[in-house]
């Protein structure tokens, strides 16, 4: 409920807020635009094969797709 977020925002301790703070803080500082891509980069590189490859789908005969859909 967005009221009750809001009524607890408002009401928390200083502590508790810059606890949270903190956390949001190092999350967003750590989480940066260089470790987004660096983590694109890996899960691409994970789709290759050794040959530098991507894994395909395996071959379906045309026929066979056409009867079953």
């Amino acid at each position: 409920n967005v009221a009750a977020a809001i009524n607890r925002g408002l009401t928390m301790s200083s502590e508790e807020k810059a606890r949270r703070q903190a956390k949001l803080y190092k999350a967003v500082t750590t989480h940066t635009s260089h470790m987004w891509g660096a983590l694109l980069v890996k899960m691409l590189l994970g789709q290759v094969d050794g040959k530098g490859q991507a894994r395909m789908t395996s071959y379906i005969p045309r026929e066979r797709l056409l009867g079953e859909y």
